[in-house]
This record gives C-alpha cells, sequence and structure tokens, in this order.
C-alpha cells in the first residue's frame, strides 16, 4: 500500500493508496516541522498509525509544508521511519512538489504557487525546482494568505480602522476579539498562523464590500509582486495555484494576475485526487 500526505500547517490529507487504484482518505493534524514540535508531530502520525497497520505500508509520500529546507525534511524522514519501519521507501519533498505534480504528468514549465493557510511559490524548468525566494513563514511572509488576510482583518479591528458595520458582524461572528486579553491569548497560540488563518472566511462571506475588495486586491498584488514580478521572464509562463483562498478567492485573484499583465492561472482548491493521478501513471 502506498501512504501519500498532503500536509499543511491547518491539517493534512493521508490518501492510502492500494495497487488497483481504490484509495481511503484520512485526515488528520497538520504537520510543518518548521513550526510544530516533536511531540506534536509524532502525535499526529500517531492517529495515522490508529487507523492502519504500518506493516500495510510499502511506500510514502510526504508533501509538507516547510519541508523545503533540507534540515525539516530530514526531521519528517527519520519521524516517518521510526513509525513505519518495514517501510523502505519514503520520500519527503515540499508541498511545492505536490502543486506541481498536481498538473499533469510530464510537468510543463511555469510557476506553481500555494495561497493556503500560508503562501509559497516557485519556478519549475521542467527539471528541477527553483524557489525565487525563501519561504519566510507566517511571521515575516505568507503573503496573501489565510494566516496574512486575518492578521490584517484583526489588525484593522482593534485599531478600529474597518468599517463599523463590518466591525459589528466581525465581532459577532469571533466574540474572542474583544476579549480583555485576546492578545495575550494570541501569543500563547500552539499554531498562531492557523489560529490567525481562520478569520478570513469573514472576507469571503463579506466580500461585496469595498473595504474587502481593497483588501483582497492589496493582498493578492503583494504576493504577485514578492513573489512572481522578480522573475523577468514571468510574463512568458503559465501560473497554476493550489490552496483554499486560491480557490475560494479565484476571480480577484485572477483580476490581481491581469492587472499585473500576467496570465490567468489554472487554480485547484487541493493538489489532490490529482496528485493519485500522477502517483498511478
Amino acid at each position: 500500500m502506498h501512504l501519500i500526505a498532503d500536509s499543511g500547517s491547518t491539517k493534512t490529507d493521508w490518501y492510502f493508496l492500494a495497487s488497483n487504484g481504490r484509495y481511503q482518505l484520512f485526515q488528520a493534524a497538520g504537520m510543518n516541522p518548521v513550526t510544530y514540535s516533536h511531540l506534536e508531530l509524532k502525535k499526529a502520525i500517531q492517529e495515522v498509525l490508529e487507523q492502519f497497520s504500518c506493516a500495510s505500508i510499502q511506500q510514502i509520500s510526504f508533501y509538507g509544508a516547510g519541508c523545503a529546507a533540507e534540515e525539516a525534511a530530514d526531521k519528517m524522514q527519520q519521524l516517518l521511519a521510526e513509525a513505519f519501519p518495514k517501510c523502505s521507501n519514503i520520500e519527503v519533498k515540499s508541498d511545492l512538489w505536490a502543486t506541481i505534480r498536481a498538473f499533469g504528468k510530464p510537468v510543463q514549465p511555469g510557476f506553481y504557487c500555494i495561497l493556503g493557510t500560508g503562501s509559497n511559490a516557485c519556478f519549475f524548468d521542467g527539471e528541477r525546482l527553483v524557489q525565487l525566494r525563501p519561504s519566510l513563514g507566517y511571521l515575516l511572509g505568507d503573503e496573501g494568505s489565510a494566516n496574512a488576510l486575518g492578521r490584517q482583518l484583526i489588525k484593522d479591528y482593534l485599531y478600529k480602522v474597518m468599517p463599523s458595520s463590518l466591525a459589528q458582524a466581525f465581532a459577532q461572528q469571533f466574540p474572542i476579539v474583544q476579549a480583555p486579553n485576546f492578545i495575550a491569548q494570541l501569543y500563547a497560540q500552539e499554531r498562531p498562523n492557523a489560529f490567525l488563518g481562520q478569520f478570513s472566511r469573514f472576507l469571503s462571506q463579506n466580500r461585496q464590500t469595498n473595504y474587502i475588495e481593497k483588501a483582497l486586491k492589496y493582498h493578492f498584488s503583494d504576493f504577485i509582486c514578492q513573489q512572481l514580478l522578480i522573475f523577468e521572464a514571468a510574463k512568458n509562463y503559465p501560473i497554476h495555484f493550489t490552496g483554499s483562498i486560491a480557490a475560494v478567492f479565484e476571480p480577484e485573484l485572477q483580476a490581481a494576475l491581469s492587472a499585473a499583465q500576467l496570465q490567468r492561472a489554472k487554480i485547484l482548491a487541493s493538489p489532490l485526487p490529482k496528485l493519485l493521478h500522477y502517483h498511478l501513471t
């Protein structure tokens, strides 16, 4: 049995793929070796072991946020090897590789991007993944992501620059922001990026307002400027996205790409099940 994982900071989709093409899906906690502790990662893997016997797993393909760095990928490799001692074929790759492989075989040159809880981008030349800029994570990077959008909403609410009607609706949907110790609670979060990202769903529910239209335009333009336009030939290649934010806000994202004179993007909410097809062919 082939175990395939698409892991982000919020959740991990585990697919148990049999040789006949049948598969089972199990969803568990996110697994980011950069932001999660060793204990949290082991606990998340244990959830999987409780669902299926490790003896039946012959191959593992793990695609994860934070796994672009060699040290982080090695950490995840070691944890999986300990959990599945009889599995000798374990591959750990960045979540960008899941996006690249989700768009078919052979994979065509172009830009491959992620807009979900976090964000990332790379150029694939047909053989190699070229990351134009390092992934700076939720504190310094993640332009255009749920984390960045949620952080902006909270900031605007607390600074009282959010329109009053929206501020009332925001506080009603997320009463936690009115708590006297909200900032302390924020800093105490084990997964602050996922915590901040949850607030971004307010945008989709109120997307027709001028305030939110401007916010989406700003954040998507920021992502494009920081991650795509630094490449001189960006206008000559197709652009692909996976991720919930890219899918939910596709019209706004496509408009931002057009404004930057870039090609319309192909967008998938998730690299799966296209990634399953890649491993079956």
